[in-house]
């Protein structure tokens, strides 16, 4: 898979065998077209109204607005979606082991990056990065990888 920030994500898995590309002005009904999700799970509150659809197989979540237009990509540990591929942005592998690696990666590239309460995101990237054990170091897997698309 690549990303282009905030714009696409090329070349997912599709749960039915295929791969397709998922764009910041893919709606719903587009989405559902082209992927076969297991679950869709409707959320209405006054803080976020949005639909998510799961691909459990491939561990694959993807977020619609309350506008039904894609809002985010995530991938969960064990990427196997990925099948050994990574997911890239400007040929940057941006799956490694533990959080830590991806940092100092990202930290040659003169990428910003900015903690957050389980990992840290890349802002000018539109990418969050995750952990399940994080507390204060980021010396811990990596466990999702979340693509924010413009909104």
């Amino acid at each position: 898979m690549i990303v282009f920030p905030f714009e696409k994500v090329t070349d997912v898995p599709t749960g039915s065998g295929g791969n397709a590309d998922i764009a910041a002005s893919s709606d719903l009904i587009e989405v559902m077209d082209r992927f076969s999700f297991q679950t869709l799970r409707a959320t209405n509150k006054s803080y976020f109204r949005g639909v998510s659809g799961y691909l459990f197989d491939a561990q694959i979540l993807i977020g619609f607005g309350k506008d039904y237009k894609v809002s985010d990509l995530e991938i969960r540990h064990p990427f196997s979606c990925l099948n050994g591929e990574g997911l890239y942005w400007r040929n940057l592998n941006l799956v490694h082991a533990t959080l830590s690696d991806l940092q100092a990666v990202l930290r040659k590239e003169g990428v910003v990056m900015k903690s957050s309460e389980v990992g840290f995101g890349a802002p000018d990237l539109g990418i969050s990065f995750f952990s399940n054990d994080y507390e204060n170091s980021l010396d811990v897997r990596m466990d999702a990888i979340t693509v924010h698309f413009r909104q």
